[in-house]
C-alpha cells in the first residue's frame, strides 16, 4: 500500500513489530529480485532460438568469390574456410570464415578464437571435420556461432566457485548449530576469519576467472564483473552462486567440457 504522495508503506501484522515487518518486506523485495534475476538468465542462457547445433561434414579453402555477396564475413580475403554444416533437422548448411592470406591464422581473428575455443590448433582447420558448433542466423546467412572474446583462462576455475559455496553453506550451517545452544565458540573464530577471506577474495576471485573462460569458450555472454561484484556479498553470495553455476551448466561449450563433478572427481583421484 503507499499513502497518497506515492510513498511506499509497510503493515505490520497483528503482534509484530515495525522492525520485523521491515525486515519481512527487505525479504520479500530481496526474493523478489533474485525471481527477475532468475527469469533473465532463464531467457539469456543456453541456446538461443536464432541459432541451432550443426554438425562440420567437410572443410576446406575455398576462393573467396564462392561466399555469396552479401555474407557477413569479419574481414576481406583471397579464401575462406568453407564449413558444410548437416543440421539437426536433417539439412545442410555452408558457413564462411576469412582466411589468412599468408595461411597464418591470427588467434584474435574469428576463425582463431573459433580454433582455440573447440581446443585445435590454429593450423589444424581440418580437425574442425566431425566437430559440433553452434550456427546463427545473420540476416539470410548461416554463420559459424564465435565468442566475442579470445579463448583465456581454465575451466578448473569452477570448482573454487563450488568450493566456496559450499563453504559458505558449511559456515551458516556451523552459526546456526551455535545459536541452537552446541558450544561452537572455539571453532567460529578462526573460522570466521576464514568466511572473511574467502567471500572478499577467493569466491569473487574464481567466480570472475571462471566467468572469463566460460565467456571465452561457450555461447554464455554475461558479465564477469557482474558476477563476481555478487560473488563478494556474503548471504547474497550463497543464492548468485548457485545461481551461476546453473547458468554455467546450461551453456554451450564450443570444445570437450568436462561437468563440474566430473572436474571433482578427477580432482579427487589426483590428490589420493
Amino acid at each position: 500500500m503507499s499513502d497518497e504522495d506515492g510513498a511506499e508503506r509497510t503493515i505490520s501484522r497483528p503482534g509484530e513489530s515495525t522492525a520485523e515487518a521491515d525486515r519481512t518486506a527487505g525479504a520479500d523485495r530481496t526474493a523478489d529480485a533474485f525471481l527477475e534475476l532468475e527469469a533473465e538468465l532463464d531467457a539469456d542462457t543456453g541456446p538461443t532460438s536464432d541459432r541451432a547445433a550443426g554438425l562440420v561434414v567437410d572443410a576446406a579453402t575455398v576462393p573467396a568469390d564462392r561466399v555469396p555477396d552479401g555474407y557477413p564475413l569479419a574481414a576481406d580475403a583471397d579464401e575462406v574456410l568453407s564449413l558444410t554444416l548437416a543440421v539437426d533437422a536433417g539439412r545442410e548448411t555452408t558457413a564462411y570464415l576469412a582466411w589468412p592470406s599468408d595461411g597464418t591464422v591470427d588467434p584474435a581473428s574469428r576463425l582463431g578464437r573459433l580454433l582455440a575455443a573447440t581446443g585445435l590448433q590454429p593450423d589444424a582447420f581440418a580437425d574442425l571435420y566431425g566437430q559440433r558448433l553452434l550456427i546463427e542466423r545473420v540476416g539470410e546467412y548461416d554463420t559459424v556461432y564465435v565468442p566475442s572474446d579470445r579463448p583465456q583462462g581454465t575451466g578448473g576455475w569452477s570448482l573454487g566457485v563450488a568450493g566456496g559455496l559450499a563453504f559458505n553453506l558449511a559456515f551458516v550451517g556451523l552459526v546456526g548449530l551455535a545459536a541452537a545452544g552446541l558450544p561452537l565458540g572455539g571453532l567460529l573464530t578462526p573460522l570466521t576469519l576464514l568466511f572473511i577471506f574467502v567471500n572478499l577474495v577467493v569466491l569473487p576471485y574464481a567466480t570472475y576467472r571462471d566467468a572469463r573462460y566460460l565467456r571465452s569458450h561457450s555461447d554464455w555472454e554475461q558479465g564477469p564483473p557482474f558476477w563476481a561484484a555478487l560473488a563478494m556479498i556474503p548471504g547474497l553470495n550463497v543464492a548468485s552462486s548457485l545461481l551461476y553455476l546453473r547458468s554455467r551448466a546450461r551453456a554451450w561449450f564450443l570444445g570437450a567440457e568436462p561437468s563440474l563433478s566430473a572436474r571433482l572427481r578427477r580432482r579427487v583421484r589426483n590428490l589420493v
